[in-house]
């Protein structure tokens, strides 16, 4: 009887493993069996109506075990994460089996709201959590806004002007009355007729900011692929051009034309060194002296304390008076340096050149004392030279002068 029992008690103990082993199947099996909706793909489109101010499209999937309704909100954001964000439009799009998916496309209202003052296109699938997904982390889509969008993405985008430079240049300005010239070709890019005006302005930097006016000009009508040119002499009112270091040449600055692309309307040039002088025809009927050599040499006579020789030559356009004037220094830098002989070397053609020596007392100065002679053309600035940067020469004092130099050294 108790073998019976025991057999009894096996077998029900066999019963209860096999029952709770099921039930812990059943719980497995309920597991996968849940819907999992992800994103295959998501586009911002072009609004389907003029009532719409955004429209936007998915495919979503299901990778999940069991079918199950999808659901999308979309969010206007100013960054990319769900919080105090515009709802920009919900839709059913339906059930959903198992490896199937499904598509919409949606135009949306956002009340006050205006796109442009948002980055980012957020779409969340089950927002409100109706369905019980395997994950719940998957359900969110990320899409950043494109710039001007609708105009970027819809097809009456190409309706628009769009006008660039193709080039710019600054002339000799046409008249004695004007500080500056410039002239310009701009180009119609776009798909639109449009009117082009330019204005121009000087500046100490590449950047639109507190820049003086430099003459603005209306060049016309522009048609799309064509080009149109003009040209412009401006006064600048008591301003000198060579104060500045820049013409800003900037299309549609009064922002009368819709284009496609606002940010391609400005041309940067930099002003030449000397102008107008370097640019105009008469730059090249003035004088430009340049030393062709130069030497410390003995001095002529006991009175001197040095002697230098000099050869200039006249590399400009028309004749000019050459001075040369001679310094001591401790240094090779125009400053407090000491005197050291001035000589009219006299009237020089243009590519010829002129040579001569000269010897100077330096009052009660040591020659020693000093490092370097440095001999400076027209330094009272009595030409006035196509280049005056380059009218010095520095030449170094030997060791022990003038004995090492003097043939009774």
């Amino acid at each position: 009887m108790k073998s019976n029992n025991n057999v009894f008690r096996i077998i029900f103990f066999v019963f209860l493993i096999i029952n709770y082993s099921c039930v812990d199947s059943d719980i497995e099996s309920n597991t996968t069996s849940k819907a999992d909706f992800v994103f295959d793909s998501a586009n911002i489109t072009c609004p389907s109506s003029e009532n719409y101010q955004i429209g936007w499209e998915a495919t979503v999937k299901n990778i999940g075990e069991s079918e199950g309704k999808v659901t999308v909100q979309a969010w206007l954001s100013k960054d990319k994460v769900l919080g105090s964000d515009v709802a920009a439009g919900g839709l059913v799009f339906g059930n959903v089996e198992p490896t199937k998916t499904i598509y919409r496309s949606f135009g949306a209202t956002v009340g006050g709201g205006v796109v442009s003052n948002y980055n980012y296109l957020l779409l969340q699938i089950d927002h409100n959590e109706e369905v019980d997904e395997m994950d719940e982390t998957n359900n969110l889509i990320v899409i950043e806004i494109p710039k001007k969008y609708p105009e970027k993405v819809c097809g009456n985008a190409s309706s628009k002007a769009d006008f660039v430079f193709d080039s710019a240049n600054i002339t000799c300005p046409s008249s004695e009355n004007y500080q500056i010239g410039w002239e310009a070709t701009v180009k119609n890019i776009g798909e639109s007729e449009g009117k082009v005006t330019v204005q121009a302005w000087l500046s100490k930097d590449k950047v639109l900011g507190s820049d003086v006016a430099a003459g603005g000009l209306v060049f016309g009508n522009l048609e799309p692929t064509k080009t149109i040119y003009r040209s412009f002499g401006a006064t600048v009112g008591g301003e000198v051009v060579s104060n500045y270091n820049y013409l800003l040449l900037q299309i549609d600055h009064n922002e009368e034309v819709d284009e496609i692309d606002e940010t391609n309307n400005l041309i940067v040039i930099e002003i030449p060194k000397k102008y107008p002088e370097k640019v105009c025809g008469n730059a090249t009927s003035k004088a430009d002296f340049v030393f062709d050599s130069a030497n410390i040499t003995c001095p002529s006579s006991e009175n001197y304390q040095i002697g230098w020789e000099a050869t200039v030559k006249n590399i400009g356009e028309s004749e000019g008076k050459v001075t040369v004037q001679a310094w001591l220094s401790k240094d090779k830098v125009l400053g407090s340096d000491v005197a050291a002989g001035g000589l009219v070397f006299g009237n020089l053609e243009p590519t010829k050149t002129i040579y001569r020596s000269f010897g100077a007392t330096v009052g009660g100065e040591v020659v020693s004392n000093y490092n370097y002679l440095l001999l400076q053309i027209d330094h009272n600035e009595e030409v006035d030279e196509i280049d005056e940067t380059n009218n010095l020469i520095v030449i170094e004092i030997p060791i022990k002068y003038p004995e090492n130099t003097c043939s009774n050294k």
